[in-house]
């Protein structure tokens, strides 16, 4: 049995830590909060800017799904074979988070497995150290221009990453452009997702049944307008991507400290406990001690 005075030192210890876990559950759930708003007014943008864009659909042709693997439309209209592909993989710069970074490093190996045994060409796009790590270590070409990324300047990371991506793609770089992000469900509920960013269409768009040339008036054609959209449309779903996945890693970090600390209240009452047992039988024993006449001095 450990003496009273490593007890002690133990329960010190497992104070200190209790008091970081709990301060980094209370961390993280602010962040969630502010994350989840963010996240709430995008979706309500998001929602407006894809009805204005699907106006213009049935004026510019059918355009492919987003997440369709299997069309073979990209936009712009292009006949290339899908040969290069892009994977964007969206995890987190730090730890603590659960299983956060670990179920996207399965995510991405599932992905990069599936389109390597199909013989296209792969490059990965790692936002975050702990994903950027692992992708250092499998046999693709790997960007590491986005590894690192500043929390309070989300939007404009969105920006510029949608951007690079945007123009590899009508270059000619990269003929499909797939992003692995954790989708958020709800704080204690998130799963591991695979879309396809370009070729674009926004997911979820609702298309009107029909569209009247009488009730819309376009300056200039709608295709021109649909185009020069199209940059700000690919923006704002990457945006989304990135602010799932932050408030997805917030809500896993929360959740991981609140285990934490209920574990270290567990343990910090164990060991109370064993200190009080200890120090019980100390006493006891010196009271023995006392009373048959050995206790010196």
């Amino acid at each position: 049995m450990a003496s009273l005075k490593e007890i002690k030192a133990r329960i010190a210890s497992v104070q200190s830590t209790l008091k970081i876990t709990s301060a980094m559950k209370l961390v993280a759930s602010a962040k969630l909060r502010k994350a989840q708003g963010a996240l709430a007014c995008l979706k309500e943008y998001r929602d407006t800017f894809y009805e204005l864009l699907s106006v213009m659909q049935p004026y510019i042709g059918p355009l492919p799904q987003s997440g369709s693997r299997d069309e073979d439309v990209p936009f712009p209209d292009s006949d290339l074979k899908r040969e290069r592909v892009a994977v964007v993989v969206l995890s987190s710069n730090t730890s603590l988070c659960g299983s956060y970074n670990a179920n996207v490093v399965k995510g991405l190996k599932r992905e990069t497995d599936l389109l390597t045994g199909r013989g296209n060409r792969v490059t990965v796009f790692p936002i975050g150290e702990k994903v950027a790590k692992y992708a250092s270590k499998i046999p693709v070409e790997v960007c590491r221009d986005y590894v690192h990324f500043d929390e309070k300047e989300l939007k404009r990371f969105s920006d510029t990453i949608a951007a690079r991506l945007l123009a590899d793609f009508i270059n000619g770089t990269f003929d499909r452009i797939e992003v692995v992000y954790t989708l958020f469900h709800s704080a204690s509920r998130h799963s591991v997702e695979c879309d396809t960013l370009l070729p674009f269409c926004p997911s979820r768009m609702a298309v009107p049944e029909s569209a009247d040339p009488e009730v819309f008036i376009f300056e200039p054609s709608p295709k021109e307008i649909a185009e020069a959209m199209i940059p700000t449309a690919v923006s704002v779903q990457m945006h989304e991507y990135v602010l799932s996945a932050v408030s997805s890693e917030h809500a896993s970090r929360m959740l991981a400290m609140q285990t934490a600390t209920d574990n270290a209240t567990k343990l910090l009452a164990e060991l109370q406990l064993s200190y009080n047992k200890g120090r019980q039988q100390a006493i006891t024993e010196e009271l023995t001690d006392i009373s048959n006449g050995k206790l010196e001095g």
